[in-house]
């Protein structure tokens, strides 16, 4: 089970992808740290590249551990360090890094791994920086299963199915079951079903989701039998599992929007692409504010959809 440090910590709220986390960060060993070992709780679904490459760019911090890392011949695989510091390189070489580009096209020719960065780099970087690497590694050495550079990644594990469901149905399917259809078609007497399965997912030993789809569920049905949920949504904001974070950002909107105003601040840092989105929209302009809003419009590496709707809310 991974290891988080406590979330009072700036350490515990940069492995989490918190806000406050990047608002605060200024040591570069810290940030490091979470690239050597991925504290994602889904490495497949929560999002940590833009976050951590950020970071790093806007510290000052020099990129050559992270290349280095990634020409290293033992990577800690079981940390997943190998995929996190490709993926924040990625952002970084699209961000015009100096020197990442060009030690990412050296890892494409003389690295084992070759053919799975120019993957990567080629979805996102442009041409210019990868098509004359093709035919090293386009013959019949490269993998037949491989998807061709440019083409869209081959989606993670049946995305029908969200990660824990099927644990959570193998120890009570039955509960589970019942639990997700109050979430999606019960009343308001279902509330108290719901608060009843958010405890049961507590005491389970190593869940960290599940969360955000019950809560949905009371959102949607509000009502006074939800007046404690935006007390327990402060407590699951600092899941490590970032992906629900705006399932619970968008239930505090809903049942609490005076309350929800220092998580859609707060949101405007997150690392989770959705979270950055629905803060981007709701928030309250102030001068501060704006001023971040300018930053993420004008950020190469940030979302379409954010600097999007950034620029949208600064638009006359």
């Amino acid at each position: 089970m991974t290891f988080y440090e406590s979330a009072r910590t700036i350490a515990g709220q940069l492995q989490r992808g918190l806000g406050r986390g990047a608002r605060e960060a200024s040591d570069a060993e810290t940030v490091y740290a979470c690239v050597r070992r991925d504290f994602r709780w889904w490495w497949s679904i929560d999002e940590r590249a833009v976050y951590l490459a950020r970071l790093i760019r806007d510290l000052g911090l020099s990129a050559e551990p992270l290349t280095d890392r990634l020409h290293a011949a033992d990577p800690d695989e079981e940390n997943n360090e190998f995929t996190n510091t490709l993926e924040v390189l990625e952002v970084l070489g699209r961000a015009g890094v100096d020197g990442v580009v060009d030690e990412v096209r050296r890892y494409v020719i003389e690295g084992s791994r070759g053919w799975e960065v120019l993957q990567v780099v080629s979805r996102e970087w442009p041409v210019e920086h990868w098509e004359d690497l093709r035919p090293p590694v386009d013959g019949p050495a490269a993998p037949k299963s491989a998807v061709p550079p440019g083409d869209p990644a081959v989606p993670p594990g049946d995305p029908a199915v969200p990660p824990g469901d099927e644990e959570r149905e193998t120890a009570d399917p039955d509960r589970w079951n019942r639990l997700l259809f109050a979430a999606a078609h019960g009343d308001e007497s279902d509330v108290p079903l719901l608060l009843d399965g958010i405890a049961w997912l507590d005491t389970r030993a190593g869940d960290r989701c599940g969360y955000d789809r019950l809560v949905d569920g009371l959102a949607r049905i509000g009502g006074p039998g939800t007046a404690g949920v935006p007390k327990l949504l402060r407590r699951l904001w600092f899941t490590p599992h970032s992906y629900e974070r705006a399932s619970y950002l968008r239930a505090y909107l809903a049942l609490d929007p005076d309350g929800a105003e220092s998580g859609l601040r707060e949101g405007l840092w997150d690392c989770e692409g959705d979270v950055r989105l629905l803060a981007v929209q709701r928030v309250r302009l102030s001068p501060r504010i704006r001023e971040r809003l300018v930053y993420l419009r004008d950020d190469p590496i940030e979302t379409p959809d954010v600097r999007d709707a950034a620029a949208a809310r600064l638009a006359p």
